[in-house]
């Protein structure tokens, strides 16, 4: 169900010195806070908010963006978007222990891609891919969304022959590694991660609600054949105060 938002019969939006996605932000952000707005009911369209508010779908973009950044609100593509549950506010992150449960829980997720391409790999990512001069990577970003919050930015990096593997293929939904290794014939022997500590960059941090140069938590995955080719590579960046990776450890027998 759709909520209905109560206004005043004058509810278009002033043009002056205060932008008008930060006056449309506000006023959502006072609807959540007063309870206007319930989990299970999605949010007015863009053209809804557009007709009310008299602003471009730009400026509604702009406002959704820095709710979504704030984790109150999650995109579900092809259903809306809703109000975000609510959860403590710290997760956790279990230690997985085989490919397949790394890939259950990709699949339990929603991808909402937010640029797919070919790019030009820096030096490292080329040295990783073992590139040529002039060859280039396929790259697909976007936001992870987990039970309708979202839970990190992903840059995932892969052989830029794999570009068509992805033409007829829904993305949103699923985990990528097999849509790669079903299209390519290849199989992921094993997978290198590494968790480091680093420094939100700008396009980053506001994904995950972070300022720019904020510690962001990035874990970095590697996918190996079993001939030692990196078939995928992939960073994902989670907000150091929301999440904590745990592991469990005893005695041998």
């Amino acid at each position: 169900m759709s909520v209905q938002l109560t206004e005043h019969a004058d509810t278009k939006l002033e043009r002056g010195h205060i932008p008008l996605y930060y006056q449309l932000e506000k006023i959502l952000r006072d609807k959540i806070a007063a309870g206007e707005i319930a989990p299970e009911e999605t949010f007015p369209t863009e053209q809804e908010l557009c007709s009310r508010y008299g602003v471009s779908r730009a400026v509604v973009r702009q406002a959704f963006g820095a709710l979504l950044q704030d984790g109150l609100i999650s995109r579900i593509p092809g259903k809306g978007t809703f109000l975000a549950r609510q959860e403590p506010s710290h997760r956790t992150l279990h230690c997985f222990n085989t490919i397949e449960e790394l890939v259950e829980l990709s699949a339990q997720a929603v991808n909402v891609i937010r640029y797919k391409g070919l790019v030009t790999p820096g030096k490292a990512a080329a040295s990783l891919f073992s590139l040529g001069p002039g060859e280039r990577l396929y790259s697909l970003r976007g936001i992870r969304i987990l039970k309708n919050n979202p839970v990190c930015y992903f840059v995932i990096n892969l052989p830029g022959e794999f570009a068509g593997f992805f033409d007829d293929e829904n993305l949103e939904t699923g985990a990528i590694l097999p849509i790669v290794e079903k299209k390519s014939g290849l199989l992921v022997h094993r997978v290198r991660q590494t968790i480091t500590a680093g420094r939100a960059r700008k396009h980053t941090a506001k994904h995950v609600g972070l300022e720019e140069g904020d510690p962001v938590l990035q874990f970095e995955r590697i996918y190996f054949t079993a001939d030692d080719k990196v078939l995928e590579a992939g960073t994902s960046y989670f907000h150091p105060d929301r999440y904590h990776y745990v592991m469990e450890f005893s005695h041998k027998k």
